[in-house]
């Protein structure tokens, strides 16, 4: 394990050089205050990196690292190794396609390590998430335990202590049962169950492209199905009492087979929620 940090920050790249992620070009032209900040760029595939250069984060006084996963890891154990690899006393998780700002930069900063730092998110302007108790929050909101918390991952800030507390817990910070979809979600069903809710913090955020609000070709929208499939049928197995896991699983069929009967769209795959359910696992598992 590496010296430690005060921030370490992650941009996860998928199909991208680094001179194309938003938020690396964003990244850039921030002021980094005077501690000693980490910059670890993992590229997740499909192919490796031709552009190594990091310079320009060395120059605003990050130190950086490479990584690569060309197979197109799961997010959760990508994001638990980021945490386990190296000492910071907070860990900053970001997707490569953000607009940060120097006000979501300063209120890292300011944030403890006993806290969870969870950013405003837009969508070409429109607030998008977080959400507390089904309404979008605004800054001022507080959480507390017995609330219905859930945000995404990106932008999300971690501090040490709240890592401690969940490792204990969970053995892991994020689920390793989910491998894409409900990454981000569980870990806020984790923190519930470890009594954290009341240590998140809504900070200002930044602009986000969601990919649920894109066009996309149909073999990208059938993977999405079938891992919507898999996330809704994992998290009623294990985040769910039996009885009413089952309940919710029956109904999730019965609402789906009937949309396909009336040709409307669903968000799942019934074959795959089942298999989930029953088996455990994700299928790349």
């Amino acid at each position: 394990m590496k010296s430690s940090y005060s921030a370490a920050f992650m941009v996860l790249l998928y199909g991208k050089e680094t001179v194309d992620s938003e938020t690396l070009n964003s990244i850039e032209s921030l002021s980094l205050n005077n501690e000693n900040h980490l910059l670890v760029i993992w590229n997740n595939g499909p192919k490796s990196l031709m552009n190594h250069d990091v310079e320009a984060f060395e120059r605003i006084g990050f130190d950086v690292e490479m990584r690569e996963t060309v197979n197109n890891e799961s997010l959760s154990k990508i994001y638990n190794s980021f945490i386990d690899d190296f000492n910071s006393d907070k860990y900053i998780i970001l997707d490569d396609d953000s607009c940060l700002n120097q006000k979501y930069f300063n209120k890292i900063f300011d944030l403890n390590t006993d806290e969870i730092g969870v950013p405003l998110i837009l969508s070409n302007g429109i607030p998008n998430g977080p959400k507390l108790n089904r309404k979008l929050c605004c800054e001022t909101d507080q959480v507390s335990d017995k609330d219905k918390f859930i945000g995404i991952g990106s932008g999300l800030v971690i501090g040490q202590k709240i890592v401690a507390k969940m490792k204990r817990d969970h053995q892991t910070v994020f689920d390793e049962r989910f491998y894409f979809y409900g990454v981000d979600t569980t870990f806020f069903f984790r923190v519930k169950l470890s009594l954290l809710s009341r240590k998140i913090k809504i900070i200002p955020g930044f602009e986000h492209s969601l990919s649920k609000l894109m066009k996309e070709s149909e073999p990208v929208t059938e993977f999405r199905l079938k891992e919507m499939s898999y996330d809704i049928g994992l998290r009623l197995r294990y985040y769910k009492p039996r009885f009413s896991g089952l309940f919710l699983l029956l109904k999730e069929s019965i609402s789906s087979t009937i949309k396909l009967l009336f040709n409307k769209k669903s968000k799942i795959i019934v074959k795959y929620l089942l298999k989930a359910y029953v088996s455990g696992k994700h299928y790349r598992l």
